[in-house]
């Protein structure tokens, strides 16, 4: 009976070490894309959209006053302005950013012969990006955060000047 508790001990102990063994992941035996834990958050962005859009209209002058209906009236910019990158949301890690500014000249003139009140308005077209700005854990990969953002960046030299009434 001794021999029969000593052979079946054995051989449960045997077996208990080859599926051990088995499982038994060696550090180079992992492919290098496997994802390793990371400490620290992970910051992306998630439905992202692109496109661009026009800015509303700025006054660059004083008004002009054309009394009579075919009289020719000429007006210049009067203000210099500064339009530059406007961010709504935390868009904190991830790379977004550009110093882009873009500015109305003084001196650009425009003729109207119409009769009434006017002045010079200036806008530029922005390159957009709206989306969401996602925190994940680096070791769990839990989101802890999300939240909307729109970065909008003036394009170099897209300003436009236009008669507005007033």
């Amino acid at each position: 009976m001794k021999k029969i508790c000593r052979k079946f001990i054995c051989s449960i102990l045997v077996m208990t070490m080859l599926v051990l063994s088995a499982n038994v992941v060696r550090a180079s035996e992992l492919e290098e894309t496997e994802i390793q834990p990371r400490m620290g958050d992970v910051i992306d962005k998630i439905n992202v959209k692109k496109y661009t859009e026009y800015g509303s209209w700025k006054r660059v002058s004083k008004n002009l006053t054309v009394a009579r209906e075919g009289e020719v009236g000429t007006i210049s910019v009067s203000d210099e302005i500064s339009i530059s990158m406007s961010v709504t949301g935390s868009v904190a890690g991830l790379s977004i950013g550009s110093n882009v500014t873009q500015k109305s000249k003084v001196g650009y003139s425009l003729s109207t012969k119409n009769k009434g009140t006017w002045y010079i308005g200036f806008r530029v077209k922005y390159n957009v990006e709206t989306g969401t700005r996602r925190v994940r854990s680096g070791w769990s990969g839990l989101v802890r955060s999300t939240n909307k953002y729109t970065v909008k960046i003036p394009i170099k030299g897209s300003g436009e000047y236009k008669l507005l009434r007033y």
